[in-house]
């Protein structure tokens, strides 16, 4: 037992001496350095590996990436692959952080917008609610001094089977007689005629106005016609026709309101906008146009209702402009001398005519 314990001591006495000797050894720091730069090359490696995935994920193409991969595999140096990588990383963050600022402030400016225009209609709303507010106490006004009116003026007695009448009934009684048209004009002012002196097309400025008495709107007789529509409110859409039996003519008309009106002095004026086509049978002479009118007014009052309008107007003869178009496509394929052929028979035919043959 004491041989084997001086044997264990003496080994380890040969282990320590053996240490100490290679401690001494002047290959050991080198071993020790080498070890270190394998380390620092390795951690280097993965760095660098994971700042070009990160450059990648932010928008480096594949084909960069590859490049600097090979680069990285050919020569095994890191520093300039890896300050590339990094600088696209930075420059990248930078952008992304640029552009989430200018989305940020376009939805802000987005947003201010929409509240400005929120706040905008909210004050129509109440402007316009203003108006209608005293557009209800000016008639509510009007009412009570026809109803005090009417109230203080001496009463005739009736018979007893006869009912109580108010004025508002008696208005609304009158609104069942048609109108009568009193008057109207048109005047076109053309600025271009196509295919002269037959003016087969033309367009220019327009004016018309026209007068009728205060009755019913919808309804209207007139000397050389009639007409029919919607047009009891000037502040809401309006449709119209009319027939001229004396001129052949018809006439549409659509009303736009602007919601612009005011009342002075008995009169109530209303703006709007307006589109009237016309259709006049003469013939060869046949027209057809069409008002496109930026100024329409609507006046009524002393019994009487009018309308002015301004605006442009195009004009068409359709007839004659679809018997050129004929006229020039059959001449466009027609061979030469079969129209030569067809110019002298058509000659040899008014030749014939006592008209043209004296």
């Amino acid at each position: 037992a004491i041989g084997a314990f001086a044997a264990e001591i003496a080994a380890r006495r040969r282990q320590e001496e053996a240490a100490r000797r290679k401690s001494r050894s002047p290959y050991a720091g080198v071993n020790q350095r080498r070890k270190q730069l394998r380390a620092a090359y390795a951690a280097s490696v993965r760095n660098f590996k994971a700042k070009l995935n990160q450059a990648q994920a932010m928008g480096m193409s594949k084909l960069r990436v590859k490049k600097m991969r090979a680069a990285f595999s050919s020569t095994g140096k890191i520093g300039g692959l890896f300050k590339t990588a990094q600088n696209y990383v930075t420059t990248a963050i930078d952008r992304n952080a640029a552009n989430n600022a200018a989305a940020r402030r376009k939805a802000n400016r987005a947003a201010e917008a929409k509240a400005a225009e929120e706040l905008r209609k909210e004050l129509e709303w109440h402007q316009q609610s203003e108006r209608q507010a005293a557009l209800a106490a000016v008639e509510a006004e009007r009412q009570a001094e026809e109803a005090a009116a009417d109230a203080a003026a001496p009463r005739e007695e009736k018979p007893w089977w006869v009912p109580s009448f108010s004025e508002r009934e008696a208005q609304a009684l009158v609104q069942a007689i048609p109108s009568v048209g009193i008057g109207s004009n048109r005047i076109p002012v053309p600025v271009a005629k196509i295919v002269a002196p037959g003016r087969m097309i033309s367009f220019g400025t327009v004016t018309a106005w026209d007068i009728a008495s205060n009755a019913n709107p919808n309804i209207e007789l007139r000397v050389d016609g009639y007409g029919a529509g919607n047009a009891d409110d000037p502040l809401k859409f309006q449709t119209f026709g009319r027939v001229n039996v004396e001129k052949r003519e018809l006439e549409s008309v659509i009303r736009i309101p602007s919601g612009w009106r005011f009342s002075k002095g008995g009169f109530e004026t209303s703006h709007g906008y307006s589109i009237s086509t016309r259709a006049k049978w003469d013939g060869w002479g046949t027209t057809v146009s069409a008002d496109m009118n930026y100024a329409d007014v609507d006046v009524s009052g002393a019994g009487l209702k009018g309308n002015a309008s301004s605006g442009v107007y195009v004009e068409v003869k359709p007839i004659q402009v679809l018997t050129i178009g004929v006229v020039v496509i059959a001449l466009i394929v027609t061979p030469f001398d079969e129209i030569a052929l067809l110019l002298a028979g058509v000659g040899e035919i008014f030749k014939r005519i006592p008209a043209f043959g004296r």
